[in-house]
């Protein structure tokens, strides 16, 4: 004599459902995510040039925090990257930089998108504009570390106040 056992499709159908909705989720955080990588594609390299728009690029970079958040990129992950484009003084130092990213990306796969927008946005940088272009990226990586850190906590920070 058998037990009582749920019906299988009910629960297959749940499990259907929640599968649904969380692809629907990742495909729309994946949209959003290429919208802002191409925004800022377009823009952080001539960010002088577009002064009045500032403000609205500093909301995109909050944003992309956001989705770097929600992909648990932790401030940690941004700074070990960060500390070593803030010391490069010339284009040349940050294309030098781009093997560390593409090393980044595959130790770290959440990290993956970021790394790619940091490669391209190096590898486009024209060294008849490098002072303004350098200047730019690092604004946008100060950004970037800023509002990362002012979006919510990284797991690191919870580990620490446990303690």
């Amino acid at each position: 004599m058998k037990g009582y056992q749920k019906p299988y499709k009910q629960k297959n159908y749940n499990h259907n459902r929640n599968k649904q909705q969380k692809n629907k989720e990742n495909n729309e955080k994946i949209n959003k995510l290429k919208d802002l990588t191409e925004y800022f594609e377009k823009n952080v390299l001539v960010l002088n040039e577009k002064s009045q728009e500032y403000d609205t690029f500093c909301d995109k970079v909050k944003e992309y925090a956001n989705e770097l958040k929600d992909l648990e990129v932790t401030t940690s992950m941004i700074r070990k990257i960060y500390a070593r484009i803030m010391n490069a003084n010339t284009i040349l130092d940050l294309k030098k930089l781009r093997p560390l990213f593409a090393y980044t990306a595959g130790k770290e796969k959440k990290t993956k998108a970021f790394m790619e927008l940091l490669d391209k946005l190096v590898k486009n940088m024209d060294f008849d504009k490098e002072q303004v272009q350098l200047r730019n990226f690092k604004d946008f990586m100060e950004g970037i570390v800023a509002y990362r850190k002012y979006v919510g906590e990284d797991k690191d920070d919870l580990k620490q106040r446990e303690v």
